[in-house]
């Protein structure tokens, strides 16, 4: 019996986290709308005059927890701060949203004060009292809210209601509270920022280049340095849709007492999995490179020979130097098309014969391991 408990449990529990991601989306949806509820508030008062309003419902769509209303009722409230322009201020009634009984010999009645006759009559002492009903519901694809608002003191006069459709809202683009657009502004500033970028573009990369120990390190105290570089692209997109990219890039080392050097390179980006860079969702880019690396310094040795040399290290009146040839392929994600995380490996076939640094496989043979750092400006 425990057994058939715990696995309707465990059923119970996959069930709930398969459906996380719906309600989150729901409630990111209904916060849209009343973005742009508020926006249109913006262009024109709802009630003229400035009021008092207050909450009165909120209706969330069948099967959607409580965390919906709260949500919405939060972040309606952030809007309002942020905009103290509007003739509209969001109060507190204590009454509005009980629940109270009324009796007599033939029934008893219960329901909302704001419903009932004599809830109404006690209301009745607020003339200037304004509530709104928010009503979210799921129609085919889209949520769909109707707002209302009417007067507390009876008759209840509906003052302003609309209907509101993610089918026809900006998804994720209202969402800045201080600087809320209408639909048409949303898409325009969206196609700017997409087209408004240069076709030429600086590229800011942080690469950080790991190696393997060799044979002749194993066990020894000799340490293979990572290779950090600070490298500046100038990157140039091919075709109207931005999806490929290519660079030329000038790159900068130096560690004191220890090595420096400089680097020279040319690249090559797809876009992955779109036709076009996206504003709101991750880009993730496969990248191929080719990179020159010219290093001078005591640890460049380990790196341009293969036999260390100690004798001819301390005799030697030239600092050692090397010249490495790399073949480079990973990954970059870019967030809001400004920042992003990469990860490559690269091959570099003078190291093949150093026995200082390992020559590692992973389908195809590579010697460095890498992670980059990406600001595009």
């Amino acid at each position: 019996m425990a057994r058939y408990l715990i696995a309707l449990l465990l059923l119970s529990c996959s069930a709930f986290a398969a459906e996380e991601p719906v309600r989150l989306d729901l409630r990111l949806m209904g916060s849209d709308l009343v973005d742009e509820m508020v926006y249109s508030w913006l262009q024109t008062a709802p009630v003229s005059g400035p009021v008092s309003l207050v909450v009165a419902e909120i209706d969330a769509p069948v099967a959607v927890d409580q965390r919906f209303d709260e949500d919405i009722e939060n972040h309606l409230f952030e809007l309002l701060r942020a905009n103290p322009r509007l003739p509209v201020t969001l109060v507190h009634c204590a009454l509005c949203r009980q629940t109270m009984t009324v009796s007599n010999p033939k029934q008893t009645v219960m329901g909302r004060a704001l419903n009932m006759p004599e809830g109404q009559e006690m209301l009745s002492h607020y003339p200037h009292l304004y509530a709104l009903s928010l009503h979210f519901d799921v129609v085919e694809r889209d949520l769909v809210l109707w707002a209302e608002i009417y007067e507390v003191a009876p008759p209840q006069r509906i003052a302003w209601s609309r209907r509101y459709s993610t089918s026809t809202s900006a998804r994720a683009l209202l969402r800045d509270p201080n600087h809320l657009v209408s639909i048409s502004e949303a898409r325009e500033e969206q196609h700017k920022l997409m087209t408004g970028h240069d076709n030429i573009q600086g590229v800011t990369r942080i690469p950080v280049r790991t190696f393997a120990a060799g044979t002749l390190t194993q066990g020894s105290a000799v340490e293979i340095p990572p290779l950090v570089f600070l490298e500046q692209s100038i990157e140039g997109v091919l075709g109207p849709h931005r999806n490929r990219r290519v660079g030329m890039s000038l790159g900068l080392t130096s560690v004191k007492d220890s090595m420096q050097g400089w680097s020279l390179g040319a690249s090559y980006a797809q876009l992955l999995g779109r036709n076009e860079p996206s504003l709101t969702q991750p880009d993730v880019y496969l990248r191929a490179a080719a990179v020159y690396m010219r290093l001078e310094g005591p640890q460049a040795a380990l790196f341009g020979q293969n036999q260390i040399d100690v004798n001819h290290i301390l005799n030697s009146t030239d600092p050692p130097r090397a010249s490495l040839m790399a073949y480079q392929l990973g990954l970059e994600v870019f967030a809001k098309y400004r920042f992003g995380l990469g990860a490559f490996i690269e091959y570099i076939p003078v190291l093949n014969s150093n026995q200082a640094i390992a020559t590692r496989n992973a389908i195809v043979p590579y010697h460095s391991l890498g992670f980059t750092g990406v600001f595009l400006w």
